[in-house]
């Protein structure tokens, strides 16, 4: 077979040409005829025949190089469909420019990213109190006001009174004192009837 294609190439008048030319003519021969004896085998079986014949190849030929091997129409027929393609007027050139896009909302062209805002959020002020030469931060607290229904009103409790102190010196360690008011206590008074006196 390569005695072949080599006898081939010469009668063409090719003389140089690479080994790996050889191989691949090998296949595409091998595969070309194994697709035409797969394509005839078909055909002799749609025909109810047990053995391909000339005219089973032919057809299978003529289907490859129908279906694989297109060639261009001649120059004439080129030159005919040419000539009633161009005789067909172009459409009118559209007042506006361009293409008529949407609304920039649904297109892809417009930009992709937001601008931050600079302001900064408002935060309460805070008052800062002086104790011994230092700021301490301190907040307000909003005043709790509770309601009851047709039980008498009882006595405030009296809170213990705290007092912090800050030492001369570089002790960082305040002094807290804690003062509780004895006299406003809930506790009643002993009254004299509430205990019978024995005799």
């Amino acid at each position: 077979m390569l005695k072949l294609f080599m006898s081939i190439m010469k009668d063409m008048g090719i003389t140089d040409l690479n080994p790996v030319f050889i191989n691949q003519l090998l296949e595409f021969t091998y595969r070309y005829i194994a697709c035409i004896l797969d394509d005839a085998r078909v055909f002799a079986t749609h025909a109810k025949k047990k053995v391909i014949d000339l005219e089973d190849v032919k057809l299978a030929v003529q289907m490859t190089v129908d279906r694989a091997f297109t060639t261009p129409p001649p120059r004439d027929i080129l030159l005919e469909v040419a000539r009633s393609k161009n005789n067909t007027p172009l459409p009118l050139i559209k007042p506006h420019c361009g293409l008529r896009l949407p609304p920039d909302r649904y297109c892809l062209s417009s930009c992709n990213f937001k601008l931050r805002c600079n302001k900064k959020p408002q935060t309460k002020q805070m008052h800062h109190h002086t104790m011994g030469g230092e700021h301490r931060p301190s907040t307000i607290p909003k005043p709790v006001i509770k309601f009851s229904s047709g039980a008498p009103a009882s006595k405030a409790v009296a809170k213990p009174k705290i007092q912090m102190t800050m030492p001369p010196g570089n002790n960082p360690t305040p002094t807290i004192k804690i003062e509780n008011d004895l006299s406003s206590s809930l506790k009643r008074k002993r009254e004299e009837d509430d205990y019978d006196i024995l005799e």
